[in-house]
């Protein structure tokens, strides 16, 4: 039959998108294809979820009518620390415009114990008030420690008193004990709520959000050796912890901020185009436990549609420093990288000094409707100076594979495994914003 019978809008042909793709579509396969056949016992237990609806059982007795309200169980695995449980209260619409209150507590793994409540509201109230507010307390009793700076291992044993913490690396464990107090205040503009390539009265295109304004960080901590037994020494017995600012006697800090997100992304949850920017600067208020330091930071992290929104290649980047007296700066304000959220395949706060820089690229694809399967690549360094911080040569790098299950408007957990210095695994709901971090 000719086009007519066929009744086409126009002939089809091979799309340019398609011919651009082919390349990197190909050379993707192989890893696609060992990441479904390495999480297929996962896949057959989403399978169980849906088949049963498990998931619709348990929102029908725990969450509200509407769905605003509800308590969930956390859960959560990290080598190195184990796993860790415990319940979350949420409300997601307490005063009828999206603001949502989050209560929850913690125990197992990295923690001895940890409870939280935070509010969060973009527009607080229906108006452009931006303010979030969390308030934490958290014991730790075996975090990692591996030094300052980026030296090579240590060798032999530890002398008198212990190595410089700057001598070089070796695996030790400490014990903190935290409060945390943070508020971000200041104004949302955009709506992200209806994307759109028309703009509004403000000028902001529509899908944009813009939020300015002011954070504060107020950090007391008390740290000693390790109260949980690791295979690692307590700190105390390879380091000096007198020249570890701030761990005898413990610190205290309130650091003043200003604050820019522009965030272009589709959606928070799965985001297949767009970008998220954060820019951060100011410093330790003087006077509350010593004479403070300047601190800034900034990250961009951007999202490429590959194929119809469900095969995605992220980009990301990030760059923090400190400046200030050495002696005046507390070992855990320095900037760190390791973990799930700063260079995977490394152990949480494995690398910390006055400058930390990383980049990062991901490809996700579609495994199931909530389902989303993950390659990633991360590399990055810490330095005292900012030249030294972006000499890739001397980079660390990891990567691995992993699944993200969620929705559209969140990320419910991420399950990653991955290798750099060794191999870890993950289970955890860790965000992409990289300066969430300084809140973990």
């Amino acid at each position: 039959p000719d086009d007519a019978a066929r009744a086409w809008a126009e002939e089809p042909g091979i799309e340019a998108e398609d011919v651009l793709l082919a390349v990197p579509r190909a050379a993707l396969f192989v890893p696609q294809l060992a990441l479904r056949v390495a999480f297929l016992p996962l896949r057959g237990l989403v399978w169980v979820v849906d088949e049963y609806r498990l998931v619709q059982r348990y929102e029908s007795v725990f969450f509200s009518d509407d769905g605003t309200r509800g308590v969930l169980p956390t859960f959560g695995f990290q080598s190195g620390y184990g796993f860790s449980a415990g319940l979350s209260y949420f409300d997601t619409d307490l005063f009828d415009h999206d603001e949502e209150l989050h209560l929850s507590a913690r125990f197992g793994g990295r923690f001895l114990q940890r409870y939280e409540a935070a509010f969060e509201g973009a527009h607080v109230g229906g108006s452009a008030l931006w303010l979030d507010l969390l308030a934490r307390y958290e014991s730790q009793p075996a975090l990692y420690f591996y030094g300052l700076g980026d030296a090579g291992d240590l060798d032999g044993a530890a002398p008198a008193g212990g190595f410089d913490p700057r001598a070089g690396a070796r695996a030790t464990r400490y014990r903190e004990d935290r409060v945390l107090g943070v508020v971000h205040i200041g104004g949302t503009f955009g709506d992200p709520g209806r994307p759109s390539v028309a703009e509004d009265v403000d000028g902001w295109e529509r899908g944009t959000i813009v939020r300015l304004g002011a954070s504060f960080v107020m950090n007391a901590r008390d740290f000693g050796g390790e109260s949980r037994e690791y295979d690692e020494p307590s700190i105390e017995a390879v380091y000096d912890t007198a020249r570890l600012p701030g761990f005898r006697g413990g610190s205290t800090s309130v650091e003043a901020l200003a604050t820019l997100i522009v965030d272009t992304r589709d959606n928070e949850g799965r985001p297949s185009r767009g970008a998220f920017v954060q820019l951060l600067g100011g410093g330790a208020v003087p006077g509350v436990d010593g004479p403070g330091w300047w601190h800034a930071g900034g990250e961009v992290s951007g999202w490429l549609d590959l194929s119809r929104g469900d095969r995605v290649l992220m980009l990301r980047a990030m760059m923090e420093g400190v400046v200030g007296d050495d002696a005046d700066i507390p070992f855990s304000d320095l900037p760190r990288l390791g973990g799930p959220n700063r260079l995977r395949g490394y152990d949480d706060g494995r690398f910390r000094d006055k400058v930390a820089a990383m980049a990062s690229v991901a490809y996700f694809y579609p495994v199931h409707e909530m389902v989303s399967g993950e390659l990633f690549f991360d590399g990055g360094r810490v330095a005292r100076t900012v030249g030294d911080a972006l000499d890739v040569d001397a980079w660390h790098f990891g990567g691995g594979l992993g699944l993200v299950i969620g929705t559209e408007d969140d990320v419910l957990f991420r399950l990653e495994v991955s290798y750099g210095e060794a191999f870890l695994v993950t289970l955890s709901t860790s965000p992409f914003e990289a300066f969430d971090e300084r809140e973990e």
